[in-house]
Parts: structure tokens; sequence; C-alpha cells
């Protein structure tokens, strides 16, 4: 058989296979989400922001667009109870705590990292801490076999422990069911939570749950698989997002710190994938007017940490799988791309 026969038929099974994998990706069925998710991501937004006296018995969840539409309608009547508020160099925390009686529910939010451009100067404390705190530290000093966990994290959540747990306890006196949430570096902060509030009731979460967005790794391979055995896999839900793309591209943040740090991916709970629409739209070269491309392809990578695209995802009905999304490049999404590049290069020439 001839070299150039041999080719054909190589790429006639690439094809093939292509073809087989993006059909059974399309094919898959949606995925359930828990009944409160939707509350649990605004009030997970609603963490980054400061609640006062005023406003805790305002939750407005009546908004409607230009056509009418409700998509928090089904969210249920509200009420801020209570907010748990840390601003020290060490530790910046903001807690909010919800409920609902007609659900009897109690939503647990945690702030994530906050880009606050009026404060800069703690958002970049709050980076520098986490950076700095990566290192692994065991969960319990008693009980080595429980496996480490990020240092700065546990500081956090150790700062925050006393509080939190008192929360859990009342909404348990109440008959309600918990929902502990958070994004970003506040997911992280939920899930310690979480692990915190089954050790204390004797490994019995049965009306405890954890939704969490854009999560950081948590710790070491024994720290997840303890995790794993000690938090029930069907109460917990991992959202992340997801850009359709050749190569899954994901939320970055939670692919770190990485395994060379020796991290693990969690392994309880399901994770759902959001098929993010949002780019980021960064302003053109001030010289050549250009958008310059192959930089805004990185920043949609890190832009698909930003809780607006979570919120895109679950408010405004995206996909959403059980996988990271997939797009097939062929021949033709590559010539098109090979002639935008010429017409960048010859703008940039002129």
């Amino acid at each position: 058989m001839g070299y150039r026969k041999k080719q054909q038929q190589k790429m006639k099974k690439q094809r093939l296979s292509l073809h087989r994998r993006t059909r059974s990706i399309s094919n898959k069925q949606r995925p359930i989400l828990p009944i409160d998710a939707k509350a649990a991501m605004f009030f997970s937004w609603v963490a980054y922001k400061s609640v006062s006296d005023n406003e805790k018995n305002l939750i407005d969840t009546s908004y409607s667009e230009h056509n009418g539409h409700n998509r928090l309608k089904d969210m249920g009547v509200w009420k801020i109870t209570n907010q748990i508020i840390r601003n020290t160099k060490i530790v910046r925390a903001h807690v909010v705590i919800a409920k609902c009686e007609e659900r009897k529910t109690t939503i647990i939010a945690f702030r994530g990292t906050e880009l606050d451009h009026s404060d800069p100067r703690g958002t970049v404390e709050d980076w520098i801490f986490g950076a700095l705190n990566a290192k692994l530290v065991l969960w319990d000093e008693d009980h080595p076999s429980m496996g480490k966990c990020h240092r700065g994290f546990k500081i956090h959540f150790e700062d925050l422990k006393e509080e939190v747990s008192d929360e859990v306890d009342l909404a348990k006196l109440q008959g309600h069911n918990i929902v502990l949430t958070g994004h970003s570096q506040g997911a992280s902060l939920a899930s310690l939570a979480m692990l915190s509030a089954v050790e204390r009731s004797n490994n019995q979460n049965d009306n405890l749950s954890l939704i969490t967005f854009g999560c950081p790794r948590p710790g070491n391979s024994v720290f997840v698989d303890y995790y794993a055995l000690t938090v029930k896999s069907s109460a917990v839900w991992h959202f992340i997002t997801s850009f359709p793309s050749s190569v899954p591209t994901v939320d970055l943040i939670t692919c770190i710190p990485p395994s060379t740090m020796r991290y693990k991916k969690q392994k309880c709970g399901k994770f759902i994938y959001i098929k993010s629409q949002r780019k980021y739209y960064g302003n053109p070269d001030p010289i050549t007017g250009i958008d310059f491309q192959g930089a805004t392809r990185v920043l949609d990578i890190l832009g698909a940490h930003y809780q607006q695209n979570y919120m895109d995802g679950l408010l405004f009905d995206n996909e959403l799988s059980h996988e990271p999304f997939f797009e097939p490049v062929t021949n033709r999404i590559r010539q098109k791309r090979r002639n935008l590049l010429k017409r960048r290069v010859k703008n940039i020439v002129q």
C-alpha cells in the first residue's frame, strides 16, 4: 500500500473518531441541578457586596428583564439574618447567612477573593496571602491520617469556624436544610466548612449540602480521599465554566494549586460544566487600534473564573454537561484563522 493511501486511511479514521466523540458529547443528558443552585449562586454574589442593615430585608428576587421574563422568580422569599465580617491583615472575609422560611432552607455563602478597584491594596494582599500560604498543612494535628489541606484556606476558616458552626447549629434547631456555598476562595472555605460540620455531627450530613463555583484544589491525595469518605457525595455539586475549543478549556482556578505541589482534584461530589458564551473584551491597542486576539485567548481562559460567567450560565440556562465542552477544529476553521492572522499582520505593517 502506497504512502498516500495510508495517509488517507489514517485521516479517515481520525475524522470518524472525531465525529463519534462530538456526537457522544452532544447526546449526553442535561445534568439535573440541585433545587437551590440559583439561590446559592445569587448569595455567593451577594457575599461580595456590603449589605447594610436597611438592605437585609430587601433581597429583590423579582427583577425582570425588558421582555418581562424573571429568571429569579423560583427562588422564593429570602432574608439576610446575619453577616460575619473580617477585615484584618491576615484574614479578609465576608460570610452572608440568608434564610427562606418557605423552603425551610438556610444558605451560608462565603466571599471569594475580591477584585475591588476602590481598594486595590486589599485585593493584592488577598492574592499575596493566598500565594504565600499555598503550603500543605495537616487538617487535624491529632490525626495525621486525615491528610493535608491548603494552609491559607485553613487559616481563614479557623478564624470563622466558631461563628459558622453556631449558624449551622441554629439552622438545625429551626429544622432547615443547610446549603454551604461560595465562589473561588469562598468555595474552598465552604468546602472546609462542610467537612467540619459533618465531622461535628458524627459523619451525618442528611440536611447539609455543598454547592461550589470555581473551587480550587483542596489538598493532597490523602485529604481528598478522606473528604470523599466522610462527606456524602450526593450532597455535593461543583460548578465549573468551560469554553468550547479543540482542547477542552475549563476555569483555570479549578486546576490550581498544581499537582507538582502535591495537590489533587476533588473526588467528592458531582461536577457540572457550564458552557460559557462570555468572552473577555479588552480595549484595542492605542497605537495600532488592534485587539490582539492571541492575548485575549489567554484572557478568555483567565476570565472564565469571573463570577459573572457562572451567573450567566445558571440564570440564562446555558448548556450544561458532566464533561468539559469540546469543539472540533475543521480545515475550514483553520483557514479562517490563517486569513484573520494575515489581515492583522497586514494592518500592523501598514
